[in-house]
């Protein structure tokens, strides 16, 4: 009971932290753009992600250290090294890349409505690459997300009217970015420990930024 309580707890406070990180990062950006140095923005994508990625791998490695043992990596194939790799790059570097460029040019509301075509494209692709069945409810909430980002579209007051412009496609490509490494990292690293990905996945973050 108590270990469902605290899963439940858990999810809502991801959530929480994931709703807000946009508008950090907007507010940062602005706060950078207020206060230059040397005339440029001194928050730059790089100095966040790099300080971001590093922040969290250090702290996940204190969670998960006991997975990180000789006798576990030596589990691991190249070919498994590989999908790490891939999945890094896409999930801590070239996704993460686009929503800050995104939030630099373009509005949060923007952001938040392209973003939601992410959970709908996951069930398609896992659909037809993984053969995997969805039921009633999750069809139901695919079919909410795609009728929410209509009449968030539709209904936005004439001034602040949303637009597709390079913003809002860098936001499309991020949102498929993490469908597919959804999927990949369901198909390839099933059997590979999660304190060994998620670490790892910082770690090659923070030396790309």
């Amino acid at each position: 009971m108590l270990r469902s309580v605290s899963g439940a707890l858990n999810l809502w406070l991801a959530v929480v932290l994931f709703a807000a990180s946009n508008s950090i990062i907007k507010t940062l950006v602005n706060l950078g753009a207020q206060n230059p140095i040397d005339g440029r923005n001194p928050i730059t994508f790089c100095n966040v992600l790099c300080a971001g990625n590093l922040c969290a791998g250090i702290a996940l490695y204190i969670i998960y250290r006991k997975q990180w043992t000789l006798a576990n990596l030596r589990k691991l194939s190249v070919a498994d090294w590989v999908s790490l790799l891939v999945l890094a790059l896409l999930t801590n570097t070239f996704t993460p890349w686009l929503y800050f460029m995104a939030l630099d040019i373009t509005t949060v509301t923007n952001v938040v409505i392209v973003s939601q075509i992410e959970p709908p494209l996951v069930l398609v692709l896992g659909w037809i690459l993984l053969n995997e069945r969805f039921g009633f409810l999750s069809a139901l909430g695919a079919v909410l997300c795609v009728v929410g980002i209509t009449l968030s579209v539709v209904l936005q007051p004439g001034e602040g009217a949303f637009a597709i412009g390079k913003g809002e496609l860098f936001v499309a490509l991020a949102a498929v970015s993490n469908a597919f490494s959804t999927i990949l990292a369901k198909q390839r690293l099933a059997r590979i420990p999660l304190g060994i990905f998620t670490v790892f996945r910082n770690m090659v973050g923070t030396v790309v930024f």
